[in-house]
């Protein structure tokens, strides 16, 4: 009778074995890859197509698992929407490349700028010439301006020929004489002796016409 079957079992004997038992079973099973479901693409796309929808327009087309007809439908309800938004608000093509055009956007921000710096101008000579101490019957005349609007206008500015209005003006009037933005010039001219009607021009570069009369 073999009695080695009955025979104690040392504890080294015992972690060897089972070791190898747990070597030859399943082991540690390999992580399961989570997948996206359909209700879980199908929330993500909705989500995107409110939120980005143009990036969700590309997800529904090429990721999502929607029938080519539910994909038309939106596809179609959107480009609706798309339209509606430009016909109400009257957004035209050349709008939306201003709106990107850095080059226009700086010319119109110069363009405003001489808009004020005109009106500016108007109110410090309007102030001077209806000023009680320096009313004339011909108050312009005493700023040096003296060209009819009909037959041209004259540069406001410290250079040869032209209008230093600084001397009359500043401090009691206005800070400072606005100068153009880039490297144009003010210009001044007479509307009306008599009544001292005058007009300030600027030049613009995307505007029309940039001036003021009092």
């Amino acid at each position: 009778m073999d009695n080695t079957q009955n025979q104690p079992i040392s504890k080294a004997s015992y972690l060897h074995n089972t070791m190898i038992l747990n070597a030859q079973g399943p082991g540690n099973p390999e992580p399961v890859k989570e997948e996206f479901t359909g209700d879980r693409k199908t929330l993500i796309t909705i989500l995107l197509l409110i939120l980005f929808f143009p990036i969700g327009f590309i997800v529904m087309w090429f990721w999502s698992e929607w029938k080519i007809l539910i994909k038309f439908v939106v596809t179609t309800l959107g480009l609706l929407f798309i339209i509606f938004i430009i016909r109400e608000f009257k957004i035209s093509m050349p709008d939306i490349l201003t709106t990107v055009d850095p080059v226009k956007q700086f010319a119109q921000a110069r363009d405003t700028q001489r808009r004020s710096d005109v009106n500016v101008i108007s109110s410090a000579i309007y102030a001077y010439i209806t000023h009680s101490s320096y009313a004339t019957v011909n108050s312009l005349n005493s700023l040096g301006i003296t060209t009819l609007c009909t037959a041209g206008s004259q540069a406001i500015g410290t250079g040869p020929g032209q209008i230093n209005l600084e001397d009359f003006l500043v401090p009691k009037f206005i800070a400072a004489i606005p100068t153009d933005p880039s490297n144009g010039n003010y210009a001044v001219c007479v509307n009306d002796t008599a009544s001292s009607r005058f007009t300030i021009t600027a030049t613009p570069e995307l505007a029309t016409e940039i001036s003021i009369s009092r």
